[in-house]
């Protein structure tokens, strides 16, 4: 019993480290939210995008909310700029410890 009670203090202590919240919206308060990107919104085609693995800079094999909420307050103001010339910007709330959103696929 010993192993498994030691096992579950371990499970309750990542949790309690992991905790925390993350918000990644389209824009903020009064900032309009633009569509019709490659068949997306901005916002939606930006998260697609680092999803795909491309954020993965750190080669660990793991796209984190850390590395997606980067990839996505860069791309959505650079690419609204360059096609509207208008810079929408997304809102991002994090607290908490990054943690992995997937895995990258592995390209052949």
């Amino acid at each position: 019993m010993a192993s498994r009670d030691t096992g579950q203090k371990t499970a309750i202590d990542r949790l309690i480290r992991t905790t925390g919240r993350a918000v990644i919206a389209t824009s903020g308060e009064g900032q309009m939210a633009l569509e019709g990107y490659k068949e997306h919104g901005v916002f939606t085609f930006s998260l697609l995008e680092g999803l795909d693995g491309s954020v993965d800079t750190n080669h660990t094999g793991q796209v984190t909310l850390l590395d997606l909420a980067t990839h996505v307050s860069k791309r959505v103001p650079e690419i609204t700029q360059k096609r509207w010339r208008y810079e929408q910007f997304p809102m991002l709330g994090l607290k908490g410890i990054d943690f992995p959103l997937g895995l990258v696929k592995t390209r052949r």
